[in-house]
């Protein structure tokens, strides 16, 4: 299900923010600035992985955020209109920050994270599972930016088709914020 939305992002009800990033170690503007700002420990693994997880555009990265309370639907402390310590998906849409994104790259982090299984250690049982990327991790709910069309220079009249083909049909809940 996906919801387009106006508004920042940053008050969202989702329990994770994508980051839109570079390759290179560098949050200088827009929401990778202030996810820098919100989030050091998040940036400090960001800049480790660059060049061995984050080699190119459509790389992704999780982080997995230790003060996030889980969901807040659930839990009847928090605000419901804003979960303040959100789970952050870096998506590489460029390699360079200097460099525009490109469309290749965009298409290809958001096949990764709808598509692409990944096969990790069940702890419970000892064995070998595969689930796709957004139910790997866990990510019931996730608010998208457009996807390198601010700092990246992508027209939004391109990338909006392809948010939609790769994340339209996920059980999970989306908002694309315009």
């Amino acid at each position: 299900m996906i919801e387009f939305k106006n508004g920042n992002i940053f008050d969202t009800t989702c329990e994770t923010i994508v980051n839109t990033v570079n390759c290179v170690g560098v949050m200088g503007k827009g929401i990778a600035l202030e996810c820098k700002k919100r989030y050091p420990d998040m940036y400090d693994e960001y800049v480790k992985r660059c060049g061995c997880s984050l080699q190119q555009g459509g790389d992704l990265f999780f982080w997995n955020n230790p003060d996030f309370y889980g969901d807040i639907s659930k839990n009847i402390f928090a605000v419901e209109t804003k979960c303040e310590h959100h789970n952050i998906l870096c998506f590489a849409t460029k390699e360079d920050w200097r460099n525009n994104s490109r469309i290749e790259w965009i298409e290809r982090g958001l096949k990764k994270f709808a598509e692409n299984e990944i096969t990790f250690l069940s702890h419970m049982t000892g064995t070998l599972k595969t689930k796709k990327y957004w139910d790997a991790y866990n990510i019931k709910s996730i608010a998208f930016p457009k996807l390198g069309c601010s700092n990246g220079n992508l027209r939004w009249e391109d990338v909006k088709p392809l948010m939609i083909k790769y994340l339209k049909d996920l059980p999970i809940k989306i908002e694309i914020y315009e």
